[in-house]
């Protein structure tokens, strides 16, 4: 079979059943389609993951993508949003001010087509654009032996574009923001009162991740009822886990300081919202707009896409906790704890302890 057509018939085949997906005009997606389907037959591997990339994207939702980064080599450097910028992680990081003379937010605007979900979840994924050269050159970057990335106080990085390697070195499927890649950057913290930190929600992360919520609700209920629920970097998993830590949240907790930020994904956001909805005016979240919106496509799976090794993530569950999902759509296991939650404000997060301290 030439090229990568068996991977564009896959992809295909998702697109049918994943639910997000069936909202995009059909004419709309059948022409991603065959743009895609014929980029497959063109043998670039490149191409292919981006072409299949914009057919995903065209959901809007951050679990229906394509996840590039298990497929591809890049440049060795690591980029992450952080802040109102990106910012060059490494002995010789700052923020970035352009590469190659292009404005970064220039580079993320084009490279929006191709990247799933909300405009947080978009930026907070992008990093690995900037080191595919592929994406670069899809970006307006030439595509020769060097790339420039110009930082603050006119210091600057060259690197050899012929310079690869593996992504997922660089760039791990969940990504946290971190200067290390696959490290929790928020583990450690002087947060005030009982501190409790939840870095994931899935239990193939966190295998113990009953007793962590078991331990955590013993904490919350033995203290003095200031408690900083921190949920920075959690890629989500199933906030059904979460729920034990939710009751005694509002059985003990004064006030509840949750801390949230634009790697703040999927379960993770339900947790918080649910926080919020419990404990109403004792609880507030504190920090950045999150990763996903409160209504969503989730569930459903990630497939190993055979002929590049990028993996599909699509969806078939309807989440809907802005409005509690009136009309039913939801799955039915998780359908009797989907509250209208409504759009919590999220203040900064240095007004935290103040407000916590009271």
């Amino acid at each position: 079979m030439a090229g990568f057509s068996q991977d564009a018939d896959i992809v295909s085949e998702f697109v049918e059943r994943d639910g997000a997906c069936a909202a995009v005009p059909s004419a709309l997606m059948g022409a991603a389609l065959d743009r895609m389907r014929d980029v497959a037959r063109t043998g670039s591997r490149d191409a292919f993951l981006l072409a299949a990339m914009r057919v995903l994207a065209l959901a809007g939702n951050g679990h229906t993508r394509i996840i590039p980064m298990p497929a591809l080599e890049v440049i060795p450097s690591r980029i992450v949003a952080r802040g109102a910028g990106w910012h060059l992680c490494g002995a010789d990081g700052g923020t970035l001010e352009h590469v190659d003379g292009i404005d970064p937010e220039t580079l993320f605007a084009r490279w929006t087509p191709f990247l799933a979900g909300t405009p947080a979840r978009q930026r907070a994924v992008a990093g690995v654009m900037f080191a595919w050269p592929a994406a670069l050159s899809a970006g307006g970057i030439d595509p020769g032996r060097q790339v420039t990335f110009g930082l603050s106080g006119g210091g600057s990085v060259a690197c050899d574009m012929s310079t690869r390697v593996p992504a997922l070195d660089l760039y791990p499927v969940h990504e946290r923001g971190g200067d290390v890649p696959g490290a929790d950057p928020w583990a450690k913290s002087d947060s005030p009162g009982t501190r409790v930190r939840l870095a994931s929600l899935a239990e193939a992360e966190v295998p113990d991740l009953d007793a962590v919520i078991a331990d955590a609700s013993r904490r919350v209920a033995a203290g003095d009822g200031q408690v900083v629920l921190d949920l920075r970097g959690n890629p989500g998993g199933s906030f059904l886990k979460a729920l034990p830590l939710v009751a005694a949240l509002d059985a003990h907790a004064a006030r509840c300081a949750v801390q949230v930020d634009r790697y703040t994904f999927s379960a993770a956001i339900v947790v918080a919202v649910l926080v919020r909805h419990r404990l109403g005016a004792r609880a507030r979240l504190f920090g950045e707009t999150m990763g996903d919106g409160l209504t969503f496509w989730a569930e459903g799976g990630t497939a190993t896409l055979p002929q590049t090794g990028a993996l599909l993530r699509w969806s078939d569950g309807f989440h809907d906790w802005a409005h509690g999902d009136p009309e039913g759509r939801g799955p039915a296991d998780l359908r009797p704890h989907m509250v209208a939650t409504g759009t919590p404000h999220i203040h900064p997060e240095r007004d935290l302890e103040g407000w916590l301290t009271a």
